[in-house]
């Protein structure tokens, strides 16, 4: 079962989708503030997942999207989003086992072997 992409990661691509190519700089400015300390990270895992490509040639590098890249984030997430499998189930305890009763200790006692005391001394 695969993980879902991260919010980072999927702001980044979004806003890279309005104009591109654009270095990691002007994506930031694209961002919500809570996510922009996340860019460089998001883009070094974009890249990595083949769902942009970088341009390092020169400096800053560019970033622009990959061919079929919204289809293959959203066949992740769909995939992310199924149930998980049924966790194994332990069966209760058996319920103790019942006291034997006097006779059945009676009948024990007396079908035992007959050297069973001298082999008593020995254990």
């Amino acid at each position: 079962m695969t993980r879902p992409y991260g919010k980072p990661l999927i702001a980044v691509l979004e806003a890279l989708a309005t104009s591109q190519p654009a270095t990691g700089a002007q994506i930031r400015e694209r961002l919500p503030l809570a996510l922009q300390a996340k860019t460089s990270h998001a883009c070094y895992w974009a890249v990595k997942y083949e769902l942009m490509n970088e341009d390092c040639t020169g400096r800053p590098r560019k970033y622009s999207l990959a061919p079929g890249w919204q289809a293959r984030v959203d066949a992740r997430q769909a995939e992310a989003a199924r149930p998980a499998p049924q966790p194994y189930t332990v069966k209760p305890a058996p319920p103790p086992a019942e006291q034997l009763s006097a006779a059945t200790v009676a009948t024990a006692l007396a079908n035992r072997h007959p050297l069973e005391e001298a082999w008593a001394g020995f254990r």
